[in-house]
């Protein structure tokens, strides 16, 4: 634990939660502070290598009185080995190890809901990429959500130290893998599989991020992992995408030309290849203009687009962090204290959070449905084309999105979001003068808020920036900002995200 605290020095966050851990240390038994140091370190472990920290962590995996936390350390090592594996066969081995540690911490102690949903989360990942059997896909999704679910409750009701800072994310990472696959669930046919075995990826990766984060630096810094490359050098992902291009080719290779098989399988070989996978994507669109009267074009296509819009997504430090900061600002709002309400209002926000990013990064060459927020390609932009644009982006990653919802506080919504009990409207605006969260909570806040008055008092405020025509785009870290809106004796929380539109090509900044 010296050593540990050594390690910190220099970094205020680090020593900070060094201290706290060290301090709650109780000496009731003389394995007590096993736990403790087995936190401390997995904590580092994530930041660096170091072989006798993993040597501590395997002495103590058998005492009972421990086991829980040293086989959750281990789990977590073992799935970062796996995220950052270079080898399919490394990545799966790494993946079970990680299964095995994970429903051992959960079977020494029934309250490791964390360790739980990971193991689950897992299973479900390993039979699309092993067999896709989905006779038991709708039992292990179950105990998924109850798991996810059961983890928030209990976590929430304790009092959460400063090493439990992920605590918020995670949970959003789990609720939300299971509202999304309990979306997919009734049309897991062989062209959706894919799509359904991506959000367990992504979300088991942000999970493993937001556990793994609670210990890197403030100033943004860290480990490449932490920060987090393109998901496409995860070989787990490219592992699926070869597994789906097999499956179309199994399929369909008989009824095409040879050549064409032939372009086919080296295209799917290159963009398998982290190095090439980026620039293997333009190349999709020469592959479906010589398929496209073919028999299977529609499955191809399919599959051949979800691996080009893959290509730029990413999981940051600061998706994680904006879900840490919504919980913490939205934390004593009734209604974000009722489970159901929670879970979906969450799941929203990541998915708007993501949806900014993914639009932060897109250009009109690799995006046209992105072209809108250009300057040289749209000189006028309207709210229109940004709620069309998210709409369809947020249904084709599963999330339950109606547009033009009439009968909603008195008028009609642009954007609905349901998931059981609740409802939020997803209220769309532009903005050309004054896109300063205050202003924008001013002018359009009570119109959020009132499209909430038979449901959650949550809203969702999404706004087209168009006040900084031909400036550079704001870092993703300040478009958005969780706000507090009374009207009357209720308080409403509205997240309020910028996109910003009227950008100028990256490359006019040189000039």
């Amino acid at each position: 634990m010296k050593g540990a605290y050594l390690t910190a020095v220099g970094h205020e966050r680090q020593l900070t939660r060094l201290s706290a851990a060290i301090t709650e240390i109780d000496d009731e038994s003389e394995l007590a502070i096993v736990p403790y140091a087995a936190k401390i370190a997995g904590l580092v472990l994530s930041t660096r290598d170091d072989r006798g920290l993993v040597e501590f962590l395997h002495a103590y995996e058998r005492y009972p009185d421990c086991a829980d936390q040293v086989k959750l350390e281990l789990g977590l090592l073992a799935l970062g080995k796996a995220l950052a594996a270079t080898d399919a066969d490394d990545a799966m081995s790494a993946l079970l190890e990680a299964r095995d540690h994970f429903s051992g911490a959960a079977e020494v102690r029934d309250s490791r809901y964390e360790a739980k949903s990971f193991a689950l989360a897992i299973d479900l990942l390993t039979g699309f990429i092993k067999s896709r059997d989905l006779s038991s896909f709708q039992d292990t999704l179950a105990k998924l959500t109850e798991a996810a679910f059961a983890y928030d409750a209990y976590i929430t009701q304790a009092d959460p130290g400063p090493l439990l800072g992920h605590v918020a994310a995670q949970t959003s990472a789990f609720t939300t893998l299971s509202i999304r696959l309990a979306h997919l669930a009734d049309s897991l046919t062989k062209r959706t599989w894919l799509h359904a075995a991506a959000v367990i990826n992504d979300q088991l990766l942000f999970a493993y991020n937001a556990s793994s984060m609670v210990f890197g630096p403030g100033d943004g810094g860290g480990v490449e992992l932490l920060i987090r490359p393109r998901i496409e050098k995860s070989l787990v992902d490219n592992h699926l995408f070869m597994a789906a291009i097999r499956e179309w080719l199994a399929a369909y290779a008989g009824g095409i030309d040879d050549d064409l098989v032939r372009d086919i399988r080296a295209f799917a070989e290159r963009s398998a290849d982290p190095t090439d996978a980026e620039a293997a994507s333009p190349l999709a669109s020469a592959i479906l203009d010589r398929a496209a009267d073919k028999v299977g074009f529609t499955e191809l296509e399919d599959v051949l687009l979800f691996r080009m819009d893959r290509v730029r997504e990413r999981t940051t430090r600061y998706i994680i962090e904006a879900i840490q900061t919504i919980e913490t600002a939205f934390s004593e709002l009734p209604d974000f204290q009722h489970a159901e309400y929670k879970a979906g209002f969450m799941d929203l926000a990541h998915g708007v959070l993501c949806f900014a990013e993914d639009r932060l990064n897109s250009s009109y060459e690799q995006n046209r449905q992105a072209g809108y927020l250009f300057q040289h390609m749209k000189a006028n932009p309207i709210e229109k084309d940004l709620q069309q644009d998210f709409h369809s982006w947020s249904r084709s990653r599963g999330m339950a999105i109606d547009d033009e919802v009439k009968g909603k506080g008195g008028g009609r919504a642009d954007l609905r979001y349901v998931y059981k009990s609740c409802e939020i409207v997803i209220e769309v605006k532009q903005e050309t003068d004054d896109a300063s969260f205050d202003a924008l909570l001013a002018g359009y806040g009570s119109q959020t808020s009132q499209y909430q008055v038979t449901n959650a008092r949550l809203g969702m405020l999404l706004v087209l920036d168009k006040t900084r025509p031909g400036e550079e785009p704001e870092h993703l870290e300040f478009i958005y900002s969780p706000m507090i809106l009374t009207r009357g004796p209720s308080d409403y929380g509205i997240l309020v995200v910028k996109i910003a539109a009227l950008r100028p090509k990256p490359s006019e900044a040189s000039r």
